[in-house]
C-alpha cells in the first residue's frame, strides 16, 4: 500500500490505533501546527482503502489529551462505529485537499510572526532571548529568538514548543541547546 500523496492533496498524518469499542481512533497528525485541527468544524479526511483509492471520512468528534508534555489525539469518524472497523483502518494516512492544506500552512506561518516581541524561556524559566519575525521560507512556523550572542531559529512544534503564553508574551521552550550552533 502507497503512502504517497495523489494529485490534489496532503498527507496530515495517520491512524495509529484503534481507542476504545465505539470505534474512536488515535490519530498522527504531521502537521506544522496540529493545533489548526481544533479550528476544524465538519472536518473531512480522505482515507485511502487496499486498492489505493480515497474515500471521505467526517471528524464527528475530537479530543485531545496530554499525557508526558505530548498531545495524543483522539477522533470518532462517520463510517467507523466500532473496535472492529476502527482496527480496519490502523495505520492508514490521512489526506486532505491540498488547497485547504496551504491555507493551513499559511495561517500558521501568520501565528508565527504573531509573537514578534515575546520573551522567550527554556523549560526551568530562564532566559533565552527575545522572539522577532523570522523571513525564512518554512512548511513549520518558525520564530527568530535573538539572544546576546546572535539570534538562531526554533520551530514552533514539538519537541521544542512547550508552551505559548500569550497574556505574559512568553514562549517556553526546550531542547533548545540542541539547535544552537546549527
Amino acid at each position: 500500500m502507497s503512502n504517497s500523496s495523489p494529485s490534489g492533496f496532503k498527507s496530515v498524518g495517520y491512524i495509529d490505533r484503534a481507542h476504545g469499542l465505539h470505534g474512536e481512533v488515535k490519530v498522527v497528525w504531521e502537521l506544522p501546527d496540529p493545533s489548526v485541527i481544533d479550528d476544524q468544524e465538519n472536518l473531512l479526511v480522505f482515507l485511502k482503502n487496499n486498492r489505493g483509492d480515497l474515500y471521505p471520512l467526517r471528524a464527528l468528534s475530537y479530543r485531545k489529551e496530554n499525557k508526558r508534555n505530548s498531545p495524543s489525539f483522539f477522533v470518532r469518524f462517520d463510517k467507523i462505529a466500532n473496535r472492529s472497523e476502527a482496527e480496519a483502518i490502523q495505520h492508514r494516512h490521512l489526506f486532505i485537499d491540498a488547497h485547504l492544506y496551504n491555507g493551513w500552512s499559511q495561517n500558521a506561518s501568520e501565528k508565527s510572526n504573531n509573537y514578534n516581541g515575546f520573551t522567550a524561556l527554556d523549560e526551568h524559566g530562564d532566559l533565552i532571548g527575545t522572539i522577532f519575525p523570522a523571513d525564512v521560507p518554512s512548511v513549520q512556523p518558525l520564530v527568530k529568538i535573538a539572544t546576546t550572542e546572535g539570534s538562531f531559529l526554533i520551530p514552533l512544534v514539538e519537541p521544542y514548543l512547550v508552551e505559548i503564553n500569550t497574556t505574559k508574551q512568553t514562549i517556553i521552550f526546550s531542547n533548545v541547546n540542541n539547535l544552537i550552533g546549527l
